[in-house]
């Protein structure tokens, strides 16, 4: 897996996991987000947050790490962003509760894998490649096998994006 950067059409930039065999202009359909965590309740304006946005992005400062360069960084992003001391240590904040939670969407994985539109054996045949990767919910989705040419004919990666409402 590769860690793509790519600009959405607001001009916000972002960080997504793609696979090799993946064409790099279908980063937003296929790409697993890893971006920075939700800015919004740092009240900033529009403008402020895209600049910080992308500024984060840019400097690849997406989990908390406990270092102080780590922290200089966050402060740089911010004043590159034109905030202020408070709203810089909001963001220090934000970024202080530690690595942003792994999406866990809210279905029974094994459920949601019974309502795709496949047949029984392919269904059967998702669940037990899903279990052997020990995927028990999509946050453990970077554990899923990468190899193409599944046995049942199916790319698990688009059996993800089919479960996220991405295709």
């Amino acid at each position: 897996m590769n860690l793509v950067e790519w600009t959405d059409e607001d001009g916000l930039d972002h960080l997504s996991w793609l696979r090799e065999q993946d064409p790099p202009d279908q980063v937003a359909m296929l790409g697993i987000p890893h971006d920075p965590p939700n800015l919004d309740t740092l009240g900033l304006d529009n403008g402020q947050t895209k600049e910080l946005h992308n500024s984060l992005v840019a400097m690849r400062l997406i989990v908390w790490h406990n270092a102080g360069n780590f922290k200089k960084k966050l402060v740089q992003a911010g004043a590159n962003a034109g905030l202020e001391a408070e709203q810089i240590s909001d963001l220090l904040r934000l970024y202080a509760h530690g690595p942003p939670r792994p999406p866990d969407l809210p279905f029974d994985l094994m459920q949601a894998i019974d309502e795709l539109p496949l047949g029984t054996h392919e269904k059967e045949c998702i669940k037990q490649t899903f279990a052997g990767a020990g995927i028990k919910n999509l946050a453990g989705v970077e554990n899923a096998p990468t190899t193409v040419g599944h046995i049942c004919g199916l790319d698990i990666y688009q059996v993800i994006a089919l479960l996220t409402g991405k295709l």
